[in-house]
């Protein structure tokens, strides 16, 4: 995963030819989901992490101060629906609340894609992809759907891309405890079709023309050691 980071970030070094190497990226630091407690999520550890970011370039006597200030404001509107969202976890009885419940959702997705543009404008990189790597997030077995959830939710924006490192099978086990947890009182659901509903959820979630299998040991195997020089191998 952090090769593939290291090359979007410097696709212009490539001798490759993709059609998405020819976006510029810009990548925030490992996201380490051992953050995550019932305290916090991680989306808001991702937005602590931007703004860390921002305060790093704020430093920087040349910048924008108009820029800034309305980046200051975006991340301000962003922890506003942010805390709004995290404060209606609970499923409203009232429908006037689950509507503004709702909306919570829709306008931390909105604000979250509007902040980035903001971000990368700031940074001298318009029109750009914020690449956000989220390392080992099927570890956290407490909290790891809850992460992909809302990675799913908030984050599939066209100005993000997120690389995780992840195992799917143990992903998809630890959905399917989560199913059986849900639907336990519904007898007519059988192994099949909880089998079927996981399988969906993760084709959903991770498409399988998104997916970079990494190599088994085994290919390694008859691989030779080769040094490079400045003049020879």
């Amino acid at each position: 995963m952090r090769s593939i980071v290291h090359l979007l970030e410097n696709s212009k070094d490539s001798h490759l030819c993709n059609n998405v190497l020819k976006n510029n990226f810009f990548a925030l630091d490992m996201i380490d989901p051992s953050f995550i407690d019932n305290d916090s999520n991680i989306i808001g550890v991702i937005l602590a992490t931007l703004y860390k970011k921002f305060l790093d370039y704020s430093k920087d006597k040349k910048v924008n101060e108009g820029e800034r200030v309305k980046l200051a404001e975006a991340f301000a509107k962003v922890q506003h629906d942010f805390s709004r969202m995290m404060n209606e976890k609970a499923v409203p009885e009232d429908d006037l609340e689950a509507l503004s419940s709702l909306s919570a959702a829709i306008d931390l997705r909105a604000s979250m894609h509007e902040l980035i543009e903001k971000f990368m404008k700031f940074i001298g990189m318009q029109n750009s992809v914020l690449l956000i790597p989220v390392d080992d997030i099927d570890l956290h077995s407490n909290a790891a759907t809850m992460m992909v959830e809302q990675i799913r939710k908030y984050l599939v924006l066209p100005n993000v891309l997120i690389v995780m490192a992840l195992k799917i099978d143990q992903l998809a086990k630890l959905k399917r405890l989560q199913f059986s947890r849900e639907y336990r009182d519904e007898k007519s659901l059988n192994d099949n079709e909880l089998d079927e509903m996981v399988d969906r959820y993760i084709t959903k979630l991770l498409p399988y023309n998104h997916r970079v299998y990494m190599p088994e040991a085994t290919v390694y195997w008859d691989a030779e050691l080769q040094i490079k020089g400045k003049n020879h191998s």
